[in-house]
């Protein structure tokens, strides 16, 4: 089966209408419940109770037209027929035993060979800057490690266990500087570490009385996390009344399960951009119409001001003729006020909108 089923709400309708739900969800790895909810999201609809039954009486049932899609309809649904396949496998592991689930390396057998990574991060142990009892991991082609001297051997051999039991699995594991594990196209980033109690030690020092230190537990844990971090996807697996090398095979049945939920939450926050997208279009849309509209109401007030002025001109320009030009008897004055009626005539077509150019709204 494909690891993934990209298809259009056209075609999904018709398979919908041509083929029984159950065992439509079969070609798509999922449940018929699982298929019915992705129909409603992508406002398909869906053949009722007894539709089928009617068919196989030879009853002509007209199958029921698709909505047309608006801007906030999915138009293409991508499947992921392993996530369930996954799922059962990580359930299966954990209904059995824990020492039947994988075949753990024996860290007592002669044949128990480091794995490449194990031995470059070995080498590369660097003491941390501040406190020197604390060994971390140095380079990029190391394991992620956090760990005292103390317990440096029984770190790696857990480690080394671990990567040798995921590669057993069949999952791809590569590190740099961190620890990969590719599963389902997905990568989970694993840690081990162990637990540093944080403690206060006198000196003498008048201005710091006592300085910060960190001692060694000789309790360690695994911490499996990725980018899209969330209760589920984030674990921690410690020793406790069972030790961190009895819980491997637990972490590792885990590992799908994790994988899926992180396709899940990328999924969800794709979806959850399409439509945070959608939103920003529409809102830039009536942004820009909004602005716009303002431009044409200030641009038609401009007009309707310069418009009522040239009107006010024309008027003054009437009254001034018929109370100062026509009454005027000296002709060199007359010829003055002609030039100033001109000059204000010429002002009041430059005023009009619509005179000096066609009024645009």
């Amino acid at each position: 089966m494909n690891k993934e089923i990209k298809i259009s709400r056209e075609d999904l309708h018709k398979k919908v209408w041509s083929t029984p739900m159950i065992k439509l969800a079969r070609e798509f790895g999922i449940s018929d419940v699982g298929l019915k909810k992705v129909c409603k999201k992508l406002n398909i609809p869906t053949p009722g109770i007894g539709y089928w039954r009617k068919v196989e009486l030879g009853k002509k049932i007209k199958a029921q037209s698709l909505p047309p899609a608006n801007e906030n309809t999915i138009r293409i649904h991508t499947f992921y027929p392993h996530i369930r396949e996954n799922n059962d496998i990580a359930a299966k592991h954990k209904t059995m035993r824990k020492n039947e689930i994988l075949k753990i390396p024996d860290s007592s057998s002669q044949n128990n060979t480091l794995e490449p990574e194990v031995n470059r991060t070995i080498k590369s142990l660097t003491p941390d800057n501040k406190f020197n009892h604390i060994l971390t991991n140095r380079g990029e082609d190391t394991l992620a490690i956090s760990i005292s001297k103390e317990y440096m051997q029984r770190a790696f051999n857990i480690y080394n266990i671990l990567i040798k039991t995921i590669r057993e699995v069949g999952y791809p594991v590569k590190a740099n500087g961190c620890t990969v594990i590719e599963i389902m196209d997905e990568e989970i980033y694993i840690v081990l570490k162990e637990k540093f109690i944080r403690t206060m030690i006198p000196q003498n020092n008048s201005i710091f009385p006592t300085r910060e230190d960190y001692i060694p537990s000789g309790v360690l844990f695994i911490t499996v996390l990725n980018d899209y971090s969330s209760d589920y996807t984030r674990r921690n697996f410690k020793d406790g009344k069972t030790k961190l090398e009895e819980k491997i095979s637990e972490l590792v049945a885990e590992l799908p399960v994790i994988a899926t939920a992180i396709k899940e939450q990328k999924q969800r926050r794709a979806e959850e951009e399409r439509k945070w997208e959608l939103r920003r279009q529409h809102y830039r849309r009536e942004e820009l119409l909004a602005r716009r509209e303002e431009r044409r109401k200030e641009k038609f007030h401009k007009d309707f001001d310069k418009w009522l002025l040239s009107q006010k001109v024309d008027e003054f320009i009437m009254i001034y003729e018929e109370e100062v030009f026509k009454k005027e008897t000296d002709q060199k004055k007359r010829i003055q006020q002609r030039k100033k009626i001109n000059w204000m005539r010429k002002y009041s077509r430059e005023l009009n909108p619509f005179i000096k150019n066609s009024l645009r709204l």
